[in-house]
């Protein structure tokens, strides 16, 4: 008998095509709720990215470079946005 995960734990399966171990779960942004998959050669990768995952889902944080992330990359454009947007309220 396999075990199975609780409700919100993600997935892990193995894809037949290529042999890869895929793990999927849920994130809620702004725009609503994404899934995200991710991707590793054996099953114990995958389950260790996936905890990873779901650790920093429960601390606000999502994947680096992702537009719903309010940290990293996504923060920098937006103070620079910002910025851009003072000059040109004071016409410099």
């Amino acid at each position: 008998m396999t075990k199975r995960r609780g409700h919100g734990e993600g997935s892990i399966t193995r894809r037949t095509r290529s042999g890869l171990h895929m793990a999927r779960y849920r994130v809620e942004t702004p725009a609503g709720p994404k899934r995200k998959t991710i991707y590793g050669k054996t099953r114990k990768e995958v389950d260790a990215a996936l905890a990873q995952a779901l650790a920093d889902r429960l601390q606000g944080a999502g994947r680096k470079g992702h537009p719903e992330v309010q940290g990293g990359q996504a923060q920098a454009r937006a103070a620079g946005r910002r910025a851009g947007l003072r000059r040109a309220a004071l016409g410099r």
